[in-house]
């Protein structure tokens, strides 16, 4: 179970995320950044790299038939950290400012209707979801098999990384989920 996910992936396919880059995309068509209410809501955050660790992690303990936690009492969560999604925002906003992508680093308020028009789809359900809820975890079984995140420290410049990135390689229309684009 994986929380907000950050970092750049490696793959030859879809090397984006998804919240970010919905709100990057909307910072640079509107020169502003923004979060749903006063964005006190927290979730728990994962380098791409340290969630595959993670998956491999288990996997090598699957095939060499080293019993694990499993149904129940084997849901794995992955965590390197927290944030609140105004923080989010706000070092989005600062990352765009100082690359000279936006005119001021000021994050604005906006409404669950509004969000899920611009970063989810059409989506004011899964715009509460991504950007307005709580969904914070610790990764206890993960590192009980031995897994440790490595690339925690990444948060603070993933937002000027994954922002350059994004405005010189923007994702293409086949690395977005289709049942992100079905607005029920």
């Amino acid at each position: 179970m994986a929380p907000t996910i950050f970092g750049l992936g490696t793959g030859p396919f879809n090397r984006y995320s998804i919240q970010l880059p919905a709100l990057i995309a909307d910072a640079l068509k509107s020169g502003s950044c923004g979060v749903i209410g006063d964005g006190k809501t927290r979730w728990s955050h994962i380098h791409i790299l340290d969630l595959a660790t993670l998956h491999t992690t288990i996997l090598r303990k699957i095939c060499t038939n080293i019993p694990i936690a499993s149904g129940r009492k084997g849901i794995y969560f992955c965590e390197s950290g927290e944030h609140t999604h105004f923080e989010f925002s706000r070092r989005l906003a600062e990352a765009g400012y100082e690359l000279g992508l936006l005119k001021s680093a000021d994050v604005k308020e906006t409404n669950l209707q509004i969000a899920g028009d611009k970063w989810a789809f059409g989506s004011a359900k899964r715009a509460e979801l991504a950007f307005a809820s709580n969904a914070r975890t610790k990764a206890g079984l993960g590192r009980k098999l031995g897994w440790a995140p490595l690339h925690g420290h990444e948060w603070e410049n993933t937002f000027k990384v994954e922002l350059s990135e994004i405005r010189n390689n923007p994702p293409g229309e086949r690395e977005i989920p289709q049942v992100l684009l079905n607005k029920n």
